[in-house]
């Protein structure tokens, strides 16, 4: 009961959090223009970024496929997409509960140990952050002076102003520290417990899911498979570029900067990315020449369609899922 009210209780201020961002963003802004624009985007283009983004969630359960076989499972492509969909769906609700539900689901229907699913998400999301960065770069390479602005304004300073709360905050470091160091010292003793000893055998589990990338056997098909990945994802921001007049005349350099200022938005702890996204697209399209409200126009389609298609894929994966356990149940009866 006290866990439930709690995930009702973390839904609700995240939410929360979500729509002040948002309404910090649009505050300034005319809601019937805004609107105006949004109903006037030419839809054709919208839906071929669906369709885009739809091959790039394909390409991702293929890439997550290949990290599980080497574990010793052979789960359903069908299967693995369905629940890597639900795990998005997991995401609107609750931020990063879409990497425990897409597991879940997985394990339910393949019969795969949760904990080893863990290890191969952690690794996706390890990757995930090195391509991210990977795009700075390039980004960087071909317009270093927008990238350099951009980076300065909402990485340098807010990790500069973290640092500066962490050093004032010593002490608390120390007794970390010291409670780190006697774990370790007595780690025996205490892994004799019920709990530590399942936590164990999760890390276990983790580490196992973890080693899954040296056991692949085709590596050089992953990273193909990761940078088209990535691509279309840039493509499909791109094509959205071209639904609205105020965006038509952007080009795909424009599409990578987009893409880095999304994905800083959608890492940010709030369901969906939801008024972070809105403001970090807008910022990044101004740098190149496009108004404040038309930025939010563009962030408002982009974030809104990919929203109601993840909700969709994802109630129909869930129930795609059911059928295909409740199938699996009956031939094995």
């Amino acid at each position: 009961m006290k866990k439930k009210l709690f995930s009702a209780l973390q839904f609700i201020i995240l939410l929360a959090v979500g729509i002040t961002l948002l309404w910090l963003v649009f505050r300034h802004e005319d809601p019937k223009k805004i609107w105006a624009e949004i109903i006037s985007a030419d839809y054709r283009w919208v839906g071929l970024s669906l369709v885009i983004s739809l091959a790039a969630y394909l390409v991702r359960a293929i890439r997550w496929k290949m990290l599980i076989d080497p574990l010793g499972y052979n789960p359903k492509l069908s299967n693995t997409f369905y629940s890597m969909m639900v795990g998005y769906l997991a995401n609107l609700a609750l931020p990063r509960l879409g990497e425990i539900s897409r597991c879940g689901a997985l394990s339910r229907s393949e019969k795969i140990p949760f904990e080893k699913l863990i290890g191969t998400v952690i690794v996706e999301r390890v990757i995930d952050v090195i391509c991210l960065l990977s795009c700075i770069l390039l980004a960087a390479i071909v317009e270093f002076s927008r990238i350099a602005f951009f980076l300065e304004k909402y990485v340098r300073d807010p990790l500069k102003n973290k640092l500066d709360a962490w050093l004032h905050s010593a002490p608390l470091l120390i007794v970390l520290i010291m409670l780190v160091a006697v774990a370790f010292i007595f780690r025996k003793k205490i892994l004799r417990f019920g709990f530590f000893t399942k936590l164990n055998n999760l890390l276990k589990g983790l580490l196992e899911g973890l080693r899954s990338v040296r056991k692949m056997k085709n590596n050089f098909l992953y990273f193909v498979l990761t940078v088209v990945m990535w691509s279309l994802y840039m493509i499909s921001g791109y094509v959205c570029f071209l639904s609205l007049k105020a965006t038509e005349h952007l080009d795909l350099k424009a599409g990578l900067f987009t893409l880095v200022a999304g994905g800083f938005g959608m890492s940010a702890p709030v369901q969906g990315g939801i008024g972070a996204f809105h403001f970090m697209v807008k910022e990044v399209l101004t740098m190149f020449d496009i108004p404040e409200s038309d930025g939010l126009v563009y962030a408002t389609v982009v974030h809104s369609s990919q929203t109601i298609f993840a909700i969709v894929l994802g109630f129909l994966s869930l129930l795609l899922l059911y059928f295909s356990r409740k199938k699996a149940n009956h031939e094995s009866t």
